[in-house]
C-alpha cells in the first residue's frame, strides 16, 4: 500500500513540474512573439514608370504586434566579407530610412540596378550572375532577410 501511495505521489509531483515548465515556457514564447519585430523582407528587379529606370526593389511588411524603426537595407554578395549598404535610393515609401513602420505597414525602397550592379562588380569575385542576400535592419541592430536573388 505504501509502494501505491509513493508511485502516485511521484506521478502527481511529475505531472505538476511538467505542467509548471509548460507554462512557464509558454510564457517566455508568448512574450517574445509580443514584444519583437517580425518583418517579411522581399527583393526584386523592377522598372520605375514614367522614366523607365531598371531598379531594384526592397520592400519590407510589418507582420507582427510591435512598431519596428527600419535603419538601413545592406546587400551581402558570397565572396565579400562587407555588406553593401543601399544609400541611393530613387523612391522611399512612405518615407525615408529610418522610418517606424507599424504593424500591418509596408515600407518600399527602390534604387538604381546598375548603381548596385557596379558596387557589387568592383568587389565581388567572379562575374554576375551574383545571388545576394538583401537584409533590412531595425534600430536594435536585428537584420531580416529576404530569400535570395540573382543579380547580374
Amino acid at each position: 500500500m505504501a509502494l501505491a501511495a509513493l508511485i502516485v505521489a511521484i506521478a502527481a509531483a511529475t505531472v505538476a513540474l511538467l505542467s509548471f515548465a509548460w507554462s512557464i515556457g509558454w510564457s517566455i514564447y508568448q512574450h517574445r512573439q509580443l514584444t519583437r519585430g517580425k518583418l517579411h523582407v522581399t527583393a526584386n528587379y523592377g522598372y520605375l514608370t514614367g522614366p523607365g529606370v531598371k531598379g531594384f526593389s526592397v520592400s519590407a511588411t510589418n507582420e507582427g504586434a510591435v512598431p519596428v524603426t527600419l535603419n538601413s537595407v545592406t546587400i551581402e554578395v558570397p565572396g565579400i566579407e562587407e555588406q553593401l549598404f543601399i544609400v541611393a535610393w530613387i523612391l522611399q515609401n512612405p518615407a525615408p530610412l529610418a522610418h517606424l513602420l507599424t504593424p500591418g505597414a509596408t515600407w518600399l525602397g527602390f534604387a538604381d540596378l546598375d548603381d548596385i550592379m557596379r558596387a557589387i562588380a568592383s568587389r565581388a569575385p567572379g562575374r554576375p550572375p551574383w545571388k545576394v542576400r538583401v537584409g533590412v535592419k531595425d534600430a536594435a541592430g536585428r537584420t531580416y532577410h529576404a530569400p535570395r536573388v540573382s543579380i547580374g
